[in-house]
């Protein structure tokens, strides 16, 4: 069920400097496998100026997904409280038509990060983390 519905929609997933990053691998060679991520959480807003529902599904995967580097070009090895210094890689997927739960056309689109992101957004002891990761995750888009 839900994770045949993630691999066909992050088929349609491109890196974020705009390389085909799910391509058929008979077609058209991909530097990243398929593979299907893991649900984070999901960020409902709205796209101006029509407010049409927006939905941004935060996934992650460690091993498609490079854990977030420090402001030497080094992995954080362990917890950063320095959020503006960090590198994050991401795969971010075409936007998409969808239809929410009252069945109302909306938007989706589906952003993959390491699972090192999430762990650090579900922290009590660094609660500035998931806002601050949620809008810069909103600017990728």
């Amino acid at each position: 069920g839900y994770a045949e519905f993630m691999f066909q929609q992050l088929q349609q997933m491109e890196l974020n400097d705009g390389k085909n990053a799910m391509a058929d691998p008979q077609n058209h060679p991909s530097s990243v496998p398929p593979f299907v991520p893991f649900h984070g959480f999901v960020v409902k807003t709205f796209i101006e100026p029509d407010g049409k529902k927006l939905f941004v599904n935060i996934c992650h995967h460690d091993d498609t997904m490079q854990r977030p580097l420090d402001a030497r070009g080094q992995d954080v090895a362990g917890l950063s409280t320095h959020f503006d210094d960090l590198r994050i890689p991401v795969l971010i997927s075409k936007l998409r038509t969808c239809v929410d739960g009252s069945q109302v056309k909306s938007s989706a689109v589906d952003i993959v990060v390491n699972s090192w992101c999430i762990e650090m957004c579900n922290r009590k002891d660094f609660p500035d983390f998931k806002p601050r990761f949620v809008v810069t995750a909103l600017g990728w888009i």
